[in-house]
């Protein structure tokens, strides 16, 4: 499933970026990572193809790229999202 929708991806003449290595109960330093990649590529969604893990790194991708503070502010519950994240697309793994 991983490799078809990056053949349609490119097929589409989408640009994107992997960021694999997601592991269960991902790491915050993988989360900031992606972030960084987002934001250095000016990258407009985020596609998420995998288990739990990977959805949620990907949640946390999409919301941390919109804000200027660490990601972890909203973990934490100093901080909550008031403007939308980017569009983040999901294919779980128990789907395919």
């Amino acid at each position: 499933m991983y490799t078809k929708i990056t053949h349609s991806l490119a097929e589409a003449g989408v640009h994107s970026v992997e960021h694999g290595g997601v592991q269960s109960n991902p790491l915050l330093e993988h989360v900031r990572a992606g972030i960084a990649k987002v934001k250095e590529h000016h990258l407009k969604a985020v596609v998420a193809v995998g288990g739990g893990s990977v959805l949620d790194t990907a949640k946390a991708i999409a919301a941390g790229s919109v804000v200027d503070h660490d990601v972890w502010k909203f973990f934490a519950g100093k901080k909550t999202l008031k403007k939308a994240s980017r569009y983040c697309s999901s294919r779980p793994a128990s789907s395919l």
